[in-house]
């Protein structure tokens, strides 16, 4: 047996951000119509308190494909430019069970990532947005950028981040990228003022928008939160939104923002309208007019690390792409 170790630089080569998306439509489709076995993920802190040891197993019937993502997070890591999320994808044969390829798990995860907020982008906001405000500006703020501006021609992006130096830094490396002005917002009520788009990519714990600096007619993609305990906007937007997630189960126990509108009352569980894979699955617009405002919430599923990682491991037999060594 041969093992494919496939690394950051081979992962960014194998995994285009179009194809990317169109493969995350197929893995939300199945998601949505029970295709796919994807338990809770398993999150322990480490012994010595420095971050957390994630664990996501999964199996897709089509695409066959079985694997597990393993993850580190350490956040002091940021202090010294390491990357906080740490991992790797290992994926099995699915005839065999045989281990046949690991995978790097963080760039996987940012394309794949930003790719469903990108096919949400494409399902749920308006065809002649331009204005995109993107409220974070660290890994997935640069993949997003990519994501959104591959389904939407934008023209402009206002970027906000707490670390002001970090936000100029994004602006000056990715301004004229894609045809469009990349400009630093002062504030987030500034960033998100009249944007047609809005990407939320922040490790906040607390609100960073309120429902009343957003215009009618927005699209937001929330992605920084993952846990019932952090939250990126406030219960106001909820309220006021279509609200689209990508797993109705894992949302109602597992996103903060919906958590905690749940807990206040302000929302009951059927005011999730759908999951993304039922607007696949079923061409289905839950949008009924331009003024509507549409939310979708992103926690990130392991169905979609195996479905980039079928996209990733195809390319790359196709490319000779990685190592292989006997295992």
């Amino acid at each position: 047996m041969s093992l494919r170790i496939i690394d950051s630089t081979a992962v960014r080569q194998a995994l285009p951000m179009a194809d990317c998306i169109d493969q995350m439509a197929l893995a939300m489709r199945a998601i949505s119509l029970g295709e796919v076995t994807m338990p809770s993920r398993q999150v322990i802190p480490l012994a010595d308190g420095s971050g957390f040891l994630g664990l996501m197993p999964g199996s897709a019937r089509q695409p066959p494909a079985h694997g597990i993502k393993v993850l580190t997070i350490c956040p002091r890591n940021a202090a010294s430019g390491r990357p906080v999320i740490q991992g790797m994808l290992v994926v099995f044969d699915p005839e065999t069970g045989a281990p046949a390829a690991v995978i790097d798990a963080a760039t996987v995860t940012a394309i794949r990532t930003a790719a469903v907020s990108g096919l949400a982008t494409r399902l749920l906001a308006r065809e002649e947005s331009r204005v995109l405000a993107l409220i974070g500006s660290g890994v997935q703020a640069e993949s997003h950028l990519e994501a959104i501006c591959a389904v939407r021609s934008i023209t402009q992006v206002r970027v906000w981040n707490r670390t002001r130096a970090t936000a100029e830094a994004f602006c000056a490396r990715h301004d004229g990228r894609f045809g469009c002005r990349v400009e630093m917002a002062d504030t987030a009520s500034a960033a998100v003022a009249g944007a047609d788009i809005v990407c939320t990519v922040t490790a906040a714990a607390e609100p960073v928008l309120r429902g009343d600096w957003i215009a009618p007619g927005t699209h937001l993609n929330l992605v920084g939160s993952h846990d019932a305990r952090h939250r990126e906007v406030d219960e106001a937007l909820i309220a006021r939104a279509m609200l689209v997630v990508d797993h109705r189960g894992f949302a109602e126990t597992q996103a903060g923002e919906i958590v905690a509108a749940l807990e206040a009352g302000i929302i009951r569980a059927d005011h999730i309208r759908a999951e993304l894979g039922d607007l696949v699955a079923h061409d289905a617009l839950p949008r009924r007019s331009a003024a509507d405002i549409t939310v979708f919430k992103s926690l990130g599923l392991v169905a979609q690390d195996l479905y980039a990682a079928e996209l990733v491991l195809r390319n790359a037999a196709a490319s000779g792409l990685g190592t292989r060594c006997p295992f």
